[in-house]
């Protein structure tokens, strides 16, 4: 039977509304590596990347611990050149922006670990995103760019201790004189808070960061290097805590499951935003945010699961 037309027209207005509401994608994905010095990655990491071009991304954020750094005696081109042929390119050959923020598994800023410092410096200068840098004088380690109407700020915080002053003048700027954007986000390594019951004291908690993403109103926190998928909320941000892709996935804290390997997406509507994580062997199905706890508390600060904050 042929159905009415005004039927379906009214199918068409309702498919164009519901397809006008979604606004932007932002997926972010972690700490692919291994073992030490490893020049290969698993089969889940090769599944994300899958599952992250067909999820047709505005941007893709990596909040670091690409390779297996962070010791003597590596190859570390040959950890790049890994890297690059199971996620850079890719990427690149769908032509799916790639932002990145340094791990201190990358390129610590530590003395010691210089030399694996300029190789990540090398690398992401010769596959540098074609995007609107804002401020790329100190790119890779440091730097901004726009996505529309998003404002993206990547930080280095993989030293101890509140952030450079360096980098908190640059982090003030940037938020000053893009104070009009829409949505805001800082992706960084190293996260605020502490989320897995291992972590202790490898947090990088900062007051004055703190009161700068609340003065301008920052959205999201991205981090890695605790290997969990939380998506917490305190002060009015949410501090989004990656899973790994790679080797190491950990408990949250007050959970007895190990987090699962995952990638998050974040999609935002005109009022609203969704935040959820994807996993399995596909990266198919979604982390069910009932079985996560309801707040985690480190630093003497309480942060909140998304689903249980008005919004």
């Amino acid at each position: 039977m042929q159905m009415p037309i005004f039927i379906f027209s009214l199918c068409l207005i309702v498919f164009d509304l519901h397809a006008s509401l979604q606004h932007r994608r932002v997926v972010v994905i972690s700490d692919f590596n291994g073992s030490y010095g490893s020049v290969k990655y698993g089969p889940q990491v090769h599944s994300a990347i899958k599952k992250v071009t067909e999820l047709n991304p505005d941007i893709v954020i990596s909040t670091g611990d690409m390779v297996a750094g962070q010791k003597s005696g590596l190859d570390y081109q040959a950890m790049w050149d890994a890297f690059n042929q199971a996620v850079t390119i890719p990427l690149l050959n769908k032509s799916i922006p790639f932002a990145i923020t340094v791990g201190n598994h990358d390129g610590s800023g530590y003395s010691q670990y210089s030399l694996e410092r300029e190789f990540f410096v090398k690398q992401w200068n010769r596959y540098k995103a074609d995007l609107n840098y804002l401020d790329d004088s100190n790119y890779p380690l440091y730097y901004s760019f726009e996505v529309n109407e998003m404002l993206f700020i990547s930080i280095d915080t993989t030293l101890v201790g509140n952030l450079s002053k360096s980098q908190l003048i640059f982090l003030q700027q940037q938020l000053s004189l893009y104070n009009n954007k829409k949505h805001k986000f800082i992706f960084t390594h190293v996260p605020m808070f502490q989320f897995n019951q291992d972590s202790i004291n490898e947090s990088y908690f900062d007051n004055n960061i703190l009161s700068l993403i609340k003065q301008y109103n920052v959205q999201f926190y991205l981090t890695g290097h605790q290997h969990t998928y939380y998506p917490g909320f305190f002060d009015g941000t949410h501090h989004i805590s990656q899973a790994c892709l790679g080797a190491g996935a950990r408990k949250l804290i007050g959970s007895d499951v190990v987090s699962a390997r995952a990638i998050t997406v974040i999609d935002l509507y005109d009022t609203q935003s969704e935040i959820f994580a994807l996993y399995g062997d596909q990266f198919e199905k979604r982390v069910d945010h009932a079985t996560l706890p309801q707040s985690l508390t480190s630093k003497n600060k309480t942060l909140w699961l998304k689903d249980y904050v008005a919004h």
